[in-house]
């Protein structure tokens, strides 16, 4: 049976610190948490930059589902990782994703009230 991976819902703000404020400012960060806005993949750490692109799309009138599948070759070295947004693209929080699992669903809502034009609804992974 493969391994669970999911994002946490929301965050503290105590996770997030503020590093290098240039000169006279002074930096803070809200007192609420920041809420689960996206989900994204990678091949290899995100520190790499290596994207994916969703495998399948679907979208209608209220929701947007995309399918992500993890392919695995012989000569790959890398492994796949879960990026798990927060904050409308603020923060990132992610972790490699067990080897067991081969593909993840993700679904948004269609909304008005996000900059993103989506609301995170769910993540299921296989």
């Amino acid at each position: 049976m493969a391994e669970e991976i999911t994002c946490l819902p929301k965050i503290s703000p105590s996770t997030v610190k503020l590093d290098d404020v240039p000169g006279s400012w002074t930096g803070s960060i809200r007192d609420y948490p920041l809420e689960l806005t996206g989900v994204n993949f990678s091949d290899g750490p995100p520190s790499e930059k290596a994207f994916l692109v969703d495998s399948d799309m679907h979208e209608d009138k209220k929701s947007l589902t995309s399918k992500q599948k993890f392919y695995k070759y012989p000569s790959q070295k890398g492994k796949y990782w879960l990026i798990c947004e927060y904050g409308e693209h603020v923060v990132f929080l992610s972790k490699e994703i067990p080897k067991e699992i081969n593909e993840c669903t993700v679904v948004y809502d269609k909304t008005k009230d996000s900059m993103l034009g989506y609301r995170f609804r769910s993540l299921f992974c296989k």
